[in-house]
């Protein structure tokens, strides 16, 4: 959580806070990118244990950064987990400027920001696309307009599982949920 939100969920501010907090979010999503793993991030790693001389830990200095990144992802990082929102990458006045003009953006595989912008950009890979036949369409009125890209293996197992009519859950998940009475309208398959 950005550190302007945790000052106002802890009432120390009621300045509230703006778009930089999604900086701050797109920073934690992109070390756990880096990292190839979700990170368990806890409280302590983000403010003293003093809370009325509350002065928030820079995460991106807390945190151990993996040898293997390179100085511009580093320093893109460090950037989107500027604990001023003021100061962090992506708002007007940074020092560390413009998110499209950093330099990890230049480097290696240069974006095309002007495609983004027009709604062109093309992706580098594309997965594979699953369509299913009539007779899916046909006892599974959900599966009409459903057309999925499939990342991988589970995805396309699940997929085929729930068309079956079949949950997903584990014998005691069934059995945590039994005592809830909403039954949602919609289906999984809606949300994939």
């Amino acid at each position: 959580m950005a550190p302007e939100v945790r000052r106002l969920e802890k009432s120390i501010s009621n300045e509230g806070y703006s778009y930089p907090v999604d900086f701050w979010a797109l920073g934690v999503m992109f070390i756990q990118m880096l990292w190839g793993e979700q990170m368990d991030f806890s409280h302590q790693m983000f403010s003293n244990d003093n809370e009325e001389t509350y002065a928030p830990r820079n995460l991106a200095q807390t945190l151990e950064l993996p040898r293997y990144i390179s100085p511009a992802a580093h320093s893109y990082v460090m950037g989107l987990l500027e604990n001023d929102p003021e100061k962090r990458l992506g708002s007007p006045n940074s020092p560390h400027g413009s998110i499209r003009e950093h330099p990890f953006f230049k480097s290696g595989h240069p974006i095309n920001w002007q495609e983004i912008d027009e709604g062109i950009f093309k992706a580098a890979h594309r997965a594979p696309t699953i369509t299913f036949t009539e007779s899916d369409r046909s006892s599974h009125p959900s599966l009409s307009v459903l057309q999925l890209d499939i990342l991988d293996k589970d995805v396309s197992a699940k997929v085929e599982w729930l068309a079956a009519g079949k949950s997903t859950c584990t014998s005691v998940e069934e059995e945590r949920f039994k005592s809830f009475d909403y039954i949602s309208e919609s289906t999984a398959l809606e949300f994939i």
